[in-house]
């Protein structure tokens, strides 16, 4: 009796608890959550020594969705150059302080999150940025490159001394133009042609922008002196060296019956046809008046 007794106690609160275990597991459908990503905003600061820039962060999950902000108190905050930068701990981010020019960096850590951003403080008294370029640039991909130079004024129009400064410089279509020297900040940008088209070429000096119209071109090379055979007493053939570069549209064929006289446009191979007419590098020159002398 003693072991039936134990068993109709024992029996229905085991049941009772195993069903309770697996509500619990049905009705959290979510799962944990953890924070994976932070985001700090801005994600970048453009600061005069003095000048000062508020910092707040993003927390995300593993699934991407975002924690509400009584997450963010959580936030640490920590200055990866002290010299450079003070921080100040406000209730949800941090204010910045510059204090030394250089480059610094501030990073925001909760969870498996982690994110750093760049801080630049740089001399103070910038107001406007120049492109010192032709009013047009044009870069040709057949006969070379084009350099443009970066100007910074005051705000009572004095240029100021580059120096300090993080410049730049950015090709904004970078199949059509690319900077040869865009991994460092410079003065001056080296710009060159990979494809004929337009795009815009870029300045960034601290959080200011401008911008230019950059045209690259396919510039056709001179055929140079032409070749020039006998193929009957009345007719002459005319020989010259193809574009290499493509980019002709046609050619123009001028004679003249003496070297220093007008040479007259007697012919245009190629001139309105289909592109690949104008790969034809020979003219036949017909009707002539034998025993002359032609110059082409």
């Amino acid at each position: 009796m003693q072991h039936v007794s134990l068993t109709r106690v024992v029996g229905p609160l085991a049941l009772m608890t195993l069903g309770a275990l697996w509500w619990a597991g049905c009705s959290d459908t979510a799962g944990p959550r953890w924070v994976q990503t932070v985001k700090a905003v801005p994600d970048s600061a453009h600061l005069a020594p003095g000048e000062t820039a508020v910092f707040g962060a993003r927390l995300l999950d593993q699934d991407g969705n975002e924690f509400p902000d009584e997450w963010l108190p959580r936030v640490k905050w920590s200055n990866m150059a002290p010299s450079r930068l003070t921080l100040l701990r406000q209730d949800v981010g941090v204010t910045v302080t510059a204090v030394e020019l250089g480059t610094s960096g501030v990073r925001a850590e909760l969870g498996r999150g982690r994110a750093t951003v760049p801080v630049y403080v740089h001399p103070p008294g910038l107001a406007r940025i120049e492109i010192e370029a032709p009013s047009l640039p044009t870069v040709s991909i057949v006969s070379g490159r084009m350099i443009a130079y970066a100007h910074l004024f005051d705000a009572s129009g004095e240029e100021i001394d580059p120096y300090g400064f993080r410049l730049s410089w950015k090709v904004a279509d970078t199949t059509i133009a690319l900077i040869s020297n865009s991994i460092h900040a410079f003065e001056f940008a080296i710009v060159w042609g990979r494809q004929a088209g337009q795009t815009r070429l870029r300045l960034i000096v601290g959080d200011t922008t401008v911008s230019k119209d950059l045209i690259v071109i396919r510039e056709p090379l001179a055929p140079g002196a032409p070749l020039v055979n006998t193929v009957s007493s009345t007719s002459l053939e005319v020989i010259w060296r193809r574009d290499v570069g493509g980019a002709s549209d046609g050619y123009r064929v001028f004679r003249s019956t003496s070297a220093g006289g007008t040479f007259a446009h007697i012919a245009s191979p190629g001139m309105g046809l289909p592109a690949f007419a104008s790969m034809d590098t020979v003219y036949v020159d017909k009707g002539l008046s034998p025993n002359t002398t032609y110059f082409y």
